[in-house]
């Protein structure tokens, strides 16, 4: 390059580059341009083949990552350098190069120099050589490699090669559920035992969750929002009365509160837990009193319904000596925590969800939580004539059950309410028995994810990590990064377009309810009314978080993350334009 490059533009180069000398264009047209790295190797400062070295700025950005790469002698060639031998053309059709690299290409040469690393041996070292002659000499030779098409399994079961065929993006879904053949197993036991509908599976499914969390009674249903309106119904819920709702959560919560006829009356969240947040609960009773809600001030205010959003509990022991306080009753939305745990304080004793923690507590099933039947939930109570109504109800409200029936019980039932068809099969339930057994297992699964993602991502300026709390045991059914848009040249949704298009499937949790027509609409809501969740929703993007991902999709999802939190930070904005 020429004497004055650095003063005359940033560290990528490309196409006609006046940076470049003549004889650096002769040496990159002829792929002879690391050729006087061989120096270099004679002296053993570098090998043949090794991860190829970056400039200082882009280590840094990926300091975790270069940990692991720069533990071996940086080569001259390497499998990334292979793949992108036309580096420099299509950096030379990029609108900014150096974003293209740092966002696009970058993230992928560190993936496949991290597997080099993790891998190598003296037989890849002379597959690659090979290799990189073939590149040079002929694009349809490259193929001929033997290491190319060694089958090395990636964690997935299926074979792959150390160096990709082509250039496709990885692909990580947002979630993948986690079946073992002991489910599978069971559903076809089930199957063939004749019997599909609620029965003994479904018995054993109650009792053993029932033991796992600590409590006397469940009823197993076929969904978490079965269980939310069997609960309220069951608590005597009516027109004329309104509920506690957390504007962020859902919309379960606060419509089986509108099957009853009754109103949800919008809590904001606390900032730092995304939880429910109780003095903005107390105001909001004694603004509804006052008439400073958009709600009827005669309303009823008759129970709280708090989220443990993403599986960070709140702490019950609060929200019931507030509840007792005002009079209410609790039902506890615990769609994201199984398990989870909590104690007030340090030298508080530990209680699990659904431990008394709530009149009624609701677990969900749904195929992408913490367990899954595919669809299905549960509501456990400590009370039995709750727990009796809860049952009858979820099933026309007859007074015997298919089960009693049809297997040696009397044919013969009453109708005692209008009830609904929320019972749950035992070929579902068939899945949920081992579901259940491997809960904790795939917990501390998700849990360490969410801590290497904390430790990966922590130190970026433009994204803050969820809480983390000696004081709970998080079931780690999301993990919700919030962006500093002050610090990003992009908004949200710009963020996840980019993740989509580096192969990384995310969501939000949630637009708070106050934000959907039908609760603006219907009942005047707006975004004054609750301003934490106003503000933070725009900044929420859930990153995928399940138990089978594989490590090389983990550290792909921070590869992109970082990547785009750095390519846009507003604070190197001005260097990329130079």
């Amino acid at each position: 390059m020429v004497e004055d490059a650095p003063q005359r533009g940033g560290e990528i180069t490309c196409g006609d580059d006046p940076r470049i000398t003549c004889v650096g264009r002769l040496l990159r047209k002829a792929k002879l341009d690391e050729l006087p790295q061989l120096f270099n190797v004679l002296k053993g400062d570098m090998s043949l083949v090794g991860p190829r070295p970056e400039v200082p700025r882009y280590v840094e950005m990926f300091r975790s990552d270069y940990e692991e790469i720069l533990t071996v002698r940086p080569g001259i060639t390497d499998p990334a350098s292979i793949l992108y031998r036309d580096e420099s053309a299509l950096l030379g059709q990029a609108a900014d190069p150096e974003q293209e690299y740092i966002q696009r290409i970058l993230p992928e040469k560190i993936a496949i120099a991290k597997r080099y690393v993790r891998e190598q041996s003296l037989r890849t070292d002379v597959a690659v050589i090979f290799a990189t002659v073939a590149s040079l000499v002929s694009d349809r030779l490259r193929p001929i490699v033997s290491w190319v098409s060694r089958p090395v399994q990636d964690g997935s079961g299926e074979p792959s090669s150390l160096i990709p065929k082509e250039r496709a993006p990885m692909n990580v879904p947002f979630f993948r559920v986690s079946m073992s053949d002991a489910e599978i197993d069971e559903v076809v036991a089930c199957l063939r035992s004749g019997w599909l509908t609620t029965g003994q599976r479904c018995r054993q499914f109650e009792s053993e969750l029932a033991a796992s969390v600590g409590a006397r009674h469940a009823v197993a249903v076929n969904s978490c929002t079965a269980a939310l309106h069997l609960a309220v119904e069951a608590l005597g819920l009516r027109a004329g009365q309104a509920v506690l709702v957390p504007t962020m959560t859902f919309a379960a919560t606060a419509e089986v509160v509108r099957y009853q006829g009754a109103v949800p009356l919008l809590v904001d969240c606390d900032p730092a837990t995304l939880n429910i947040d109780l003095a903005d609960a107390e105001r909001k009773i004694a603004d509804l009193k006052q008439g400073r809600t958009p709600l009827d001030p005669s309303l009823e205010v008759v129970g709280i319904m708090p989220v443990h959003y993403g599986g960070l509990m709140v702490d019950m022991d609060e929200v019931n000596t507030f509840a007792v306080g005002h009079g209410l009753w609790v039902v506890e939305d615990a769609a994201h925590a199984l398990p989870a745990a909590y104690r007030s304080g340090a030298t508080g004793a530990w209680r699990r969800c659904g431990e008394n923690t709530a009149a009624v507590t609701c677990f969900s099933f749904y195929a992408n939580k913490t367990i899954t039947t595919g669809e299905g939930g549960m509501a456990v109570t400590e009370d039995a004539k709750l727990a009796e109504r809860i049952r009858q109800m979820s099933l026309h409200g007859l007074s015997h059950d298919a089960w009693k029936r049809y297997s040696g019980g009397s044919w013969d039932y009453r109708i005692v309410a209008p009830g609904y068809k929320y019972n749950l099969t035992d070929v579902a339930a068939a899945i949920g028995i081992h579901q259940l057994r491997r809960a904790e297992a795939m917990r501390r699964r998700r849990e360490a994810i969410a801590i290497h993602y904390c430790e990966s991502l922590g130190e970026l300026e433009a994204a803050e990590m969820p809480p983390l709390s000696e004081d709970r045991l998080h079931s780690w059914h999301l993990f919700p990064l919030r962006l500093r848009l002050e610090r990003l040249a992009i908004d949200r949704d710009g963020f996840i377009e980019a993740l989509r298009a580096r192969g990384v499937c995310c969501s939000v949790h949630w637009r708070p309810l106050h934000l959907h027509p039908y609760y603006a609409e219907t009942f005047g809501w707006q975004p004054q009314h609750l301003p934490a969740a106003s503000e933070v929703w725009k900044r929420l993007v859930s990153l995928p978080l399940f138990p089978d991902m594989r490590d090389e999709e983990i550290d792909h999802v921070i590869r992109a993350v970082r990547g785009i939190c750095l390519g846009n930070a507003i604070s190197v904005r001005p260097h990329l334009a130079a």
